[in-house]
């Protein structure tokens, strides 16, 4: 028996499946009402202001010696076009030197990404960028998840949970792992083996061949998280037939089989929970809400040749920033009805208001668990929020896009020539990545990150003063790799601006997305 086909599983579905990016948020960004008032008169004498924010994207805090700068390299379009931040992360540029109409907007410190937002006429940015070495000092949580369901040692059903934290909706559409798996630690699965810290497995014993006595133990999670930092917290269990699994990933069955054997049930949710500063902590979870079959899902257009993946989501309308998944689905690309039901929240009074999501993805999966064969790195996926249909049917995908790097010139293109459905705008993530492996998980760490209107599918990035614009020096195995973004913000009821965005834009807005990734070469030039 394959001795880490639980590690396996979980390092190929976060890691395997999609690039796995590490996000950085989107930009506060606004023209204010006094300032769209007032902009006519501004105009005519030539008279504009700025207001740049630049803080931590992980602590929230204010980022102190940041560089801001107007335009895209030093002193063009003006003079002096680049300051640094005070003590409060802040930036201000006004009076009559500020060039009118769109601009390119950066903002990047030594020990931070970068980040850059192209063609903005907000005048007031608050700009998220992160640690480029993740040093800030970790608190240790550790505990259990209670209140599972009665178990029984060879019943041929294994228990198994996840905790994780909630994410905005582009970690949740990249799958990534930098934010939605725990470093590796030890388990006994059938022997000591690795697995993510944030699984849950109580302690079990199955029968493999219907002979072979298997023991699962992974009875606590363990999540490294920021010290003095609020997180909202998701505990989500199921089930999993241990036999046909475990025969499923060792006789090599499609990928699809395996996912769609996993059976999502329980909840535990811990919202607005402060981070001690302590090295380390311990919080039980109890799982106190069913997951109800909720969704009819049926993609009735699916693009050619591509495997969809089904997901189910939620977020309270205080926060809706912050998702947490609930299920997922596969299915397969010869299967000719490309149909999934998804579970999620019961409707309870127990519950603040909360808005769903169900999501498609289109892409080249993984056909079996030991496919070496090198797929097509372009996906595409919708997203829909039903407000009282069970039955929910996906027919429009943006199409594909071909990505193209050359030196510090970076392009897309939709590759098909079919009319598309619009899409508002695109994000970008320039990182530096070591993948995971069973033995170790991988990183993801920005390095700069793009934010500009879809019309622009060709963009350099901005030579800051000094050496903010040279590329990182990469470590034995790391890839420096570029990931596009673009969005459609197409949903009912809601209008796009891009002066003013945040998060929550996405949560509300964002209907259709196309995403692609590309290795870059070691230097930037």
């Amino acid at each position: 028996m394959k001795k880490n086909f639980w590690a396996f599983f979980f390092v190929f579905f976060f890691t395997g499946i999609f690039s796995t990016s590490t996000q950085a948020s989107l930009p506060q960004i606004k023209k204010t009402t006094l300032y769209k008032i007032f902009e006519p008169v501004f105009s005519i004498i030539g008279y504009r202001e700025i207001k740049v924010q630049v803080y931590d994207q992980d602590t929230l805090l204010p980022i102190e010696n940041a560089v801001v700068m107007i335009g895209e390299t030093d002193n063009t379009p003006f003079e002096k076009n680049w300051t640094t931040t005070d003590k409060n992360g802040v930036a201000s540029f006004d009076g009559f030197t500020l060039p009118q109409g769109p601009l390119a907007i950066t903002a990047g410190h030594e020990a931070y990404s970068r980040y850059t937002i192209f063609q903005t006429q907000a005048n007031e940015l608050r700009i998220p960028i992160s640690k480029l070495k993740d040093d800030h000092p970790k608190t240790t949580l550790t505990g259990s998840l209670t209140h599972w369901p009665d178990m029984e040692d060879q019943d041929g059903i294994v228990q198994i949970g996840l905790m994780i934290p909630a994410a905005d909706i582009l970690t949740l559409l990249n799958f990534s792992s930098e934010k939605l798996m725990a470093p590796f630690v030890k388990a006994k699965i059938y022997k000591e083996t690795k697995v993510p810290g944030n699984l849950v497995i109580p302690s079990q014993e199955e029968l493999f061949w219907g002979f072979v006595p298997v023991t699962l133990s992974k009875p606590t999670y363990q999540i490294p998280l920021i010290s003095d930092t609020q997180k909202n917290l998701i505990a989500l269990t199921g089930e999993v037939p241990f036999g046909p699994f475990a025969s499923g990933v060792i006789n090599k069955q499609p990928f699809s089989k395996l996912l769609n054997l996993i059976s999502m049930n329980q909840l535990g949710l811990v919202r607005d929970w402060k981070v001690p500063a302590s090295p380390s902590t311990t919080l039980d979870v109890p799982l106190n809400y069913t997951l109800k079959s909720k969704f009819s899902i049926s993609v009735t257009q699916s693009p050619e040749n591509m495997d969809i993946l089904y997901f189910s989501a939620a977020a309270f309308k205080e926060k809706l920033a912050a998702l947490f998944p609930l299920d997922f689905k596969m299915s397969a690309r010869a299967d000719k009805a490309k149909s999934a039901n998804l579970k999620s929240l019961p409707a309870s009074n127990l519950f603040p208001p909360f808005q769903e999501m169900v999501v498609a993805i289109a892409a080249d999966l993984p056909q079996t668990s030991s496919e070496t064969r090198k797929r097509d790195t372009a996906i595409t996926g919708v997203v829909k929020r039903p407000e009282t249909d069970t039955s929910v049917y996906l027919n429009t995908f943006l199409n594909f896009m071909e990505v193209n790097s050359a030196s510090n010139h970076f392009s897309y293109k939709e590759r098909a020539t079919s009319h598309s459905i619009p899409s508002q705008m695109s994000v970008s993530y320039i990182s530096v990545r070591l993948p995971s492996t069973e033995e170790q998980k991988g990183y993801t760490r920005v390095w700069w990150t793009v934010v500009a209107p879809s019309s622009l599918t060709d963009f350099m990035l901005p030579t800051l003063p000094g050496n903010l614009s040279q590329s990182p020096v990469l470590q034995s195995k790391e890839k420096l790799e570029w990931s596009l973004n673009v969005l459609g913000l197409n949903e009912k009821n809601y209008t796009f601006d891009y002066n003013n965005l945040d998060d929550t834009t996405l949560s509300l807005g964002l209907s259709h997305f196309s995403q692609n990734s590309l290795t870059l070469a070691k230097a930037l030039e």
